[in-house]
C-alpha cells in the first residue's frame, strides 16, 4: 500500500510540472520571468516580448511544437509583490534578468532604428553608429563596447576589435547585413524616361534600326542572322593576373617568389560572334600583330596547329585597319553562299576603321548589311563586350598558366603562346552566344541586360505605320551618331544621294 501511495504521488507531481510546463509554452521559470521584464522594458509592446518567446523556443528542443503563450494573460496573473521585484531587483538573479532584459530591448529598438534609417533616408548606417545607439539605449551598458568604440583595445591587432566582433553578432541576431544599399530611381516614369534621355533615344534608335532590318529580310525571304564585330587586345603574357600565391610567413629564407619579366607588346584580336551555333562554327577569328610579334619562323614552327578558322595578319602594326575590316568582310561573302537562307548582317562599333567609306562600300558589294552600335552604348549594346571578350580571356589566361607551369622557369616561348593564342577558335566554337545577343536587345527583347531594362525598354519595339516600320530617315541620326554613320546610311540605304564629307 506504502509503495502504491508513492507510485501515485510521483504521477501527481508529473502530471503538476507537465501543466507548468504547458503552462509556461515550453519555457524555463527563469525565462518566463525575462520574458515579462522585455514586456514591461519595451513599453508593454505585446509583439517584442511574442519575438522574444519565439527565440527561445527556438533554442529549446523542449518547445517543438508549443504555441506562442498570451503573454498579456501571464502578465495579469503575475503577482504584484514578483512584479516590483523584476522592476526594482534587489537579488543578483534579479539584477541579471533585468539587465538581459534591458540589452534585448535596445537591441530591438537599435535594429529597427536601422531599418528606419535604410528606408526612410536611404543610409546604410555605419558600425560605430549602430554601436552608439545600441548603448543609448540600453543605458550605458558594456563598457568593453564603449572602450573600442574609442580605439582603446586591439593593441596587437587594429583599433576597434571587439567593436567589429560586437557588430557581427548582432548584425546576425537581427537579421542586418554590413553592405551597399543599392541605387534605385524613385521618379516617376515620365521623368525618369526624361532624364534618361539621350541613352534611351540612342537605344530606341538602334532597336528602330534592327526592327527595319528584321522587315528587309522577310521581304526578301530571308532570315536576318546577326554578327558581332569588334576588336580587342590580347597581351604576350598572362601571369600578371591574381591567383594564389604563398604567404610572406611561409617565404623560403625571407624571400618572396617572383615571376618572370613578361615581353612587353599585344596583339589584336578581331573577333566574330554569332547567335546562330551552326554558323559561329563557320566564322573565323583573325589575331593581327607587327613584324616583330608575329616572326615568320615561329609561324612556320606552328602552322601545323593552327586551324582553318584562324587568319593571322602580319602587318607593320599591330592595330585594325580599314584593310583588314575589308578582309574579314571578303571572307563573310564567301561562308553567306554556304547559307542562302540567311541574311548577314554584321553588328559594330563606330570606330573609325569601321566606318570607312571602303569598308561601306566592300560591304554594301558583298550584300552584307551593317547595323552600328550608337557610341558610348557598347558596354551594354554590344554583344562582345556584354559577354563574350572576359570569358574568353578568362580561358586563355588559365591555358597560358598551365603552359607556364609546365615550362622551364615559367617562361612561355613565343611558339607556345601562339599555340595558345590558336585555340580560342575551340573556344569561340564550342559555346552558344546567344544570350549576348538577347541582352542587347539584339535577339529579341525580353531578356534585356539590367542597363536597357532600366532605361523602360523591355520588350520595346519600333513603332509601325499599316503594320509596316518605316525606314529610318538619316537625318534623324545625325544629333546620336558620328557623322560616318549618316555617310553610311547615304551609301547603303539611299545610293543615289551624294555622299557627306
Amino acid at each position: 500500500m506504502a509503495d502504491l501511495r508513492k507510485e501515485i504521488a510521483r504521477l501527481q507531481k508529473r502530471q503538476q510540472r507537465e501543466a507548468r510546463h504547458l503552462e509556461r509554452a515550453g519555457l524555463t521559470p527563469r525565462q518566463k520571468k525575462l520574458v515579462l521584464t522585455v514586456y514591461m522594458c519595451s513599453g508593454f509592446c505585446v509583439d517584442a516580448a511574442q519575438g522574444f518567446v519565439e527565440v527561445l523556443q527556438r533554442k529549446r528542443k523542449s518547445c517543438q511544437g508549443q504555441p506562442t503563450p498570451d503573454v498579456v494573460e501571464w502578465f495579469n496573473s503575475l503577482p504584484e509583490e514578483e512584479m516590483v521585484r523584476l522592476c526594482w531587483p534587489e537579488a543578483p538573479a534579479d539584477e541579471r534578468i533585468l539587465a538581459e532584459a534591458e540589452r534585448h530591448v535596445a537591441g530591438l529598438q537599435t535594429s529597427r532604428w536601422v531599418q528606419d534609417m535604410n528606408y526612410s533616408r536611404g543610409v546604410a548606417v555605419p558600425t560605430y553608429n549602430v554601436a552608439a545607439e545600441y548603448r543609448r539605449r540600453a543605458g550605458g551598458q558594456q563598457p568593453a563596447l564603449q572602450s573600442s568604440m574609442l580605439g582603446r583595445d586591439g593593441r596587437r591587432g587594429r583599433p576597434g576589435r571587439y567593436l567589429r566582433l560586437w557588430a557581427q553578432r548582432f548584425r546576425a541576431k537581427w537579421g542586418l547585413a554590413y553592405q551597399r544599399i543599392p541605387a534605385c530611381s524613385f521618379l516617376p516614369a515620365e521623368e525618369l524616361v526624361e532624364k534618361a534621355g539621350p541613352e534611351q533615344t540612342r537605344a530606341k534608335l538602334f532597336f528602330h534600326w534592327i526592327d527595319w532590318l528584321e522587315q528587309q529580310a522577310g521581304v526578301f525571304h530571308k532570315e536576318l542572322a546577326f554578327v558581332n564585330l569588334d576588336e580587342s587586345s590580347l597581351q604576350l603574357s598572362f601571369l600578371h593576373e591574381k591567383g594564389t600565391v604563398v604567404k610572406r610567413s611561409q617565404w623560403r629564407q625571407g624571400v618572396g617568389p617572383k615571376r618572370a619579366r613578361p615581353s612587353r607588346g599585344a596583339v589584336t584580336l578581331i573577333c566574330l560572334s554569332s547567335a546562330d551555333p551552326a554558323l559561329q562554327r563557320r566564322l573565323r577569328q583573325y589575331l593581327v600583330g607587327n613584324k616583330s610579334i608575329f616572326l615568320q619562323k615561329d609561324l612556320r614552327a606552328v602552322r601545323d596547329a593552327q586551324p582553318e578558322n584562324i587568319r593571322v595578319f602580319r602587318e607593320t602594326s599591330s592595330w585594325a585597319t580599314s584593310q583588314l575590316i575589308t578582309e574579314v568582310l571578303s571572307d563573310l561573302e564567301t561562308l553567306a553562299a554556304s547559307f542562302p537562307s540567311k541574311q548577314l548582317c554584321v553588328v559594330m562599333d563606330s570606330a573609325a576603321q569601321h566606318l570607312s567609306e571602303r569598308v561601306v562600300r566592300r560591304a554594301a558589294d558583298a550584300n552584307i548589311w551593317l547595323c552600328v552600335v550608337p557610341p558610348k552604348a557598347t558596354s551594354y549594346m554590344q554583344p562582345l563586350d556584354v559577354q563574350t571578350f572576359s570569358l574568353l580571356k578568362h580561358h586563355l589566361k588559365d591555358k597560358f598558366t598551365e603552359v607556364a607551369m609546365s615550362a622551364a622557369g615559367g617562361v612561355v616561348s613565343r611558339q607556345a603562346w601562339l599555340r595558345v593564342l590558336f585555340g580560342l577558335c575551340e573556344f569561340m566554337n564550342s559555346r552558344e552566344w546567344r544570350r549576348g545577343f538577347e541582352a542587347c536587345g539584339i535577339c529579341g527583347r525580353g531578356n534585356l541586360s539590367t542597363e536597357l531594362s532600366r532605361l523602360g525598354l523591355a520588350n520595346y519595339r519600333a513603332a509601325a505605320v499599316g503594320g509596316v516600320v518605316p525606314m529610318p530617315e538619316p537625318h534623324i541620326f545625325a544629333g546620336h551618331y558620328s557623322k560616318s554613320l549618316v555617310r553610311q546610311f547615304y551609301l547603303l540605304l539611299q545610293p543615289t544621294l551624294p555622299v557627306l564629307d
